[in-house]
């Protein structure tokens, strides 16, 4: 099995395509096709690695089935695919379109930056600090 070129690589092998001039627009589209197939082959891939080594740490398959299904693993239902936030370390709501980029900027340590993302409590005119 050839090895597949990394994502970025693959990428811009399919943009380099879309300025030669003897590619139309089907093969354009069919390129750009084959780009996001590689990555969700890969995600999957990923999934289901990671999925193994809950089950492996002891993960009961009920809670990981309830989150594929739900986005959650609580049986209460919090942290649904349809809930609109969470709150956020008690220090305020954070809107689920927030949720990656409070993620990213807390893990590379800008805490300040990731809770500017948040929006005060409801009887609150300021986020926690």
């Amino acid at each position: 099995m050839t090895e597949q070129p990394t994502l970025p690589e693959q990428y811009v092998t399919a943009v380099m395509r879309l300025g030669h001039p003897r590619w139309d627009a089907e093969e354009i589209a069919a390129a750009l096709k084959d780009v996001r197939d590689a990555e969700l082959e890969r995600l999957r891939d990923e999934l289901a690695e990671t999925r193994a080594e809950a089950l492996a740490y002891g993960f009961p398959k009920s809670r990981l089935d309830r989150a594929d299904a739900t986005g959650t693993s609580s049986h209460t239902g919090d942290g649904a695919w349809d809930d609109a936030g969470f709150i956020a370390e008690q220090r305020g709501w954070l809107r689920r379109d927030r949720l990656g980029d409070y993620a990213q900027l807390w893990l590379a340590d800008r805490q300040g930056e990731a809770f500017d993302l948040l929006e005060p409590f409801e009887d609150e005119t300021e986020v926690r600090r």
